[in-house]
């Protein structure tokens, strides 16, 4: 089988053909016979980012699209062949086409030539129509292999965020509102960037694009939307107990007191300052000691004003009657008919 001739037309774009498909056709083939079924479910959801990556490409630019649809076809046609037989192999090379799909949107990679399989083989192999299966393994890892890492730091903070909303006309200000929320609200973590990048009104669907400046502003990212997702889940299923609404109701008054004691803290500090000009050295004590105090009390402010943003996204989701929010490809939160469904991908954000 390794010595296989292939015909390179079979890589060649097909409208009929859906290579996104066939490939996870593969994976299910794998698993039959052994292979690990969380992997295959992984693998299956990063498959389907690729293929809205080639869809949006195949918006753009039609040429960059052929390069993720060949090398996606030809992980097939190595499959086939027996030249791939793990999902280790498969996993590395989804990783190298995700690599190529990063650059070419984001790098606006112009000579694409390089990295479409089709044109690096008849190069090769002088305007050959067939080469073996060896030839391809081994074009197709001199092409790809350099990309697996490629966007593994910069994309580590950078999610894309779809949501899908089913509401009638007269509800849409629903959706619209959650959105604006979540937005408004993420950027209020530091190191958080949140932007609306598509909205198509009907069936509401978004797209949003969260940066973050480090793994820190990340992590409280992750930390307020799987809380805010908890939360959400008792109110649907009406787990929570007055006291603990009693005690949200009461934080949230807390956080406005603190808010407004801040201020008067600052004021009266000011006004120390400007009136007693630090004449001694306890006053000076007294003033660093009051600094201090602002700065424990601006943390803490801090802490409450992002449970508050939990308490507020819980509100946002619950709202919603039909609902679905993928975070880069992998579902996170459905919603049909206002009850909480379970989940299809991942349980958490640990691994985005």
């Amino acid at each position: 089988m390794k010595n296989s001739i292939i015909d390179l037309n079979i890589l060649e774009l097909d409208e009929g053909r859906n290579p996104f498909d066939e490939l996870a056709a593969k994976l299910e083939q794998l698993n039959l016979k052994g292979a690990d079924p969380k992997k295959k479910e992984l693998l299956e959801q990063q498959i389907l980012t690729l293929e809205r990556e080639y869809q949006d490409l195949q918006d753009v630019d039609s040429e960059k699209a052929k390069i993720l649809f060949q090398a996606c076809t030809a992980n097939i046609v190595m499959l086939e062949a027996n030249e791939i037989s793990s999902f280790d192999v498969i996993e590395k090379n989804i990783k190298g086409i995700a690599g190529v799909a990063f650059e070419l949107k984001h790098k606006k990679k112009k000579d694409v030539s390089s990295l479409k399989l089709t044109e690096v083989l008849k190069s090769k192999y002088k305007d050959t129509s067939s080469v073996s299966i060896s030839d391809l393994f081994q074009i197709y890892n001199y092409t790809f292999s350099t990309f697996s890492d490629l966007r593994n730091e910069k994309e580590g903070l950078e999610w894309t965020l779809e949501l899908n909303f089913n509401t009638s006309k007269d509800d849409n200000h629903k959706p619209l509102e959650f959105i604006h929320t979540l937005i408004e609200g993420l950027n209020t973590i530091p190191g958080t960037h949140v932007t609306l990048e598509d909205i198509r009104i009907g069936s509401i669907q978004a797209k949003i694009k969260a940066i973050f400046d480090d793994a820190t502003s990340k992590e409280e990212v992750k930390e307020v939307l799987e809380t805010a997702k908890k939360f959400a889940k008792g109110k649907l299923e009406k787990e929570f107990h007055e006291a603990e609404r009693a005690s949200s109701e009461a934080q949230k008054n807390q956080i406005e007191s603190k808010i407004l004691e801040e201020n008067l803290s600052i004021l009266k500090s000011d006004e120390t300052k400007e009136l007693k000009k630090l004449e001694t050295e306890s006053i000076r004590y007294d003033i660093e000691k009051k600094k201090l105090e602002n700065e424990r009390l601006k943390i803490q402010l801090f802490k409450e004003r992002k449970e508050l943003l939990k308490e507020l996204l819980a509100d946002g989701f619950i709202t919603q009657k039909d609902l679905e929010i993928l975070i880069q490809g992998i579902p996170f939160l459905k919603i049909e008919n206002g009850k909480l469904v379970a989940e299809t991908g991942t349980d958490t954000l640990e691994n985005i």
